[in-house]
């Protein structure tokens, strides 16, 4: 009995590129993160938001249930890439 065609042996950087190409792949970001404490609406409203202070982002996080760091990665786009 010999493997369906589609089936190739590779290795791991093959396989991811292999599992990206495909959409195979299991990534749930944003909303569909079963962790994520964050609406895309709450997203768009801390980076919209005025923070000139420190306290200002305390105070975001407090109102979200994060941290201050991850407001400041919110807003800088290095978390929630895919909300605009």
């Amino acid at each position: 009995m010999h493997p369906p065609d589609l089936l190739y042996l590779g290795d791991d950087k093959q396989n991811a590129r292999d599992r990206d190409e495909h959409g195979r792949t299991n990534h749930a970001t944003g909303e569909k993160n079963g962790q994520s404490k964050l609406t895309h609406e709450q997203v768009e409203y801390i980076r919209s938001a005025h923070v000139s202070l420190p306290s200002h982002a305390q105070q975001l996080a407090d109102q979200f249930g994060v941290t201050v760091s991850h407001i400041y990665r919110i807003r800088r786009k290095e978390r929630w890439t895919e909300t605009t």
